[in-house]
């Protein structure tokens, strides 16, 4: 049996639609259709709210990459990458981003369209990441250079050394 043991507010405006752990358990990712993902501390004794990001569009899944790195699958059918990174005096601004905390932090976001319907499940192992939307799933290779290679469409498998190559010579 599971007991509350906090409850977590004032972080979304609208409806939740997706939770994740961080693979340590340190933090906890929201996202919503009200277009933001939310951090929050799980290691603070009141779980603090650490981060709040606003995107384009509803986050519809989410999954932890490391510690510091989360995937979204947005409604309009991109993945985002976000990687929060150390306090500085700098606020790294994406153009489809608003930072909605007083805390100065660097924040790297990648985005790239995925699907043409919204993506609705994320899932990562071993360096692949597999996403889902309507009808369709694909899996994308983590490269060298940081970025995801398309592997597979629902349907069959596509030429991997040809997507790695043309990513990584762009």
């Amino acid at each position: 049996r599971y007991e509350v043991v906090a409850r977590l507010e004032n972080g979304h405006k609208k409806g939740v639609t997706c939770v994740t752990f961080s693979p340590d358990g340190s933090f906890l990712a929201s996202g919503g259709i009200d277009h933001r993902i939310c951090v929050w501390d799980m290691l603070s004794e009141s779980y603090d709210l650490k981060h709040v990001l606003t995107g384009p569009c509803a986050v519809l899944s989410i999954v932890w990459m490391d510690n510091s790195t989360l995937l979204c699958g947005l409604s309009d059918g991109t993945i985002a990458i976000f990687t929060l990174g150390a306090v500085s005096n700098l606020l790294s601004l994406i153009p489809v981003l608003t930072y909605a905390n007083v805390r100065k932090i660097r924040i790297d976001m990648i985005a790239f369209p995925a699907h043409k319907y919204p993506i609705e499940h994320l899932a990562i192992w071993n360096g692949f990441l597999a996403s889902a939307a309507h009808s369709e799933g694909s899996v994308w290779l983590h490269t060298t250079s940081g970025m995801y290679a398309f592997c597979w469409v629902s349907g069959g498998l596509i030429s991997t050394l040809h997507s790695l190559c043309t990513l990584e010579g762009s």
